[in-house]
């Protein structure tokens, strides 16, 4: 009877318990520059995905795309953020470091949750760690995609 009852109560307690799962995201950030200045930046959002090419060194935008994200595509990012450890994003280390003497551009993904925190990975040209590949790569088909429209 006994056993019975600690079954129970141990069976009551794993129902109740809940793992704490991420933080909500608000806003996935690819940038990406090199040494002519010229830069590439892209904020995805629930709602929108904003392309920005400009020039750093005269701050001139040369080109400002915006279009509203399917909440479908917006998922998909979701899938992949969920296989990362986000507090392991900043330790993961970069394939390549050829950006240290300008032979590759220097690129970031940056994650953005609903409690101000921004997790980032710098890495070369669109080459991150592993772990990030495939939400690096989803990024650039939705930009793509994007530009493609107008």
């Amino acid at each position: 009877m006994i056993l019975f009852l600690w079954a129970a109560v141990i069976t009551f307690a794993a129902s109740t318990v809940q793992i704490p799962t991420q933080q909500p995201i608000e806003m996935i950030q690819f940038s990406s520059g090199g040494m002519s200045g010229h830069f590439e930046e892209i904020k995805i959002t629930s709602d929108s995905i904003t392309i920005i090419h400009g020039q750093r060194r005269t701050g001139v935008l040369e080109k400002v795309s915006r279009q509203p994200l399917p909440p479908a595509q917006w998922n998909m990012l979701m899938d992949h953020v969920r296989k990362i450890d986000l507090h392991a994003i900043e330790t993961l280390e970069s394939p390549t470091m050829a950006r240290a003497y300008d032979g590759a551009k220097h690129s970031e993904i940056v994650i953005h949750t609903s409690e101000q925190e921004a997790v980032r990975h710098s890495f070369d040209d669109e080459n991150p760690h592993a772990q990030l590949q495939p939400l690096m790569t989803t990024i650039r088909k939705l930009a793509d995609s994007v530009e493609q429209q107008e």
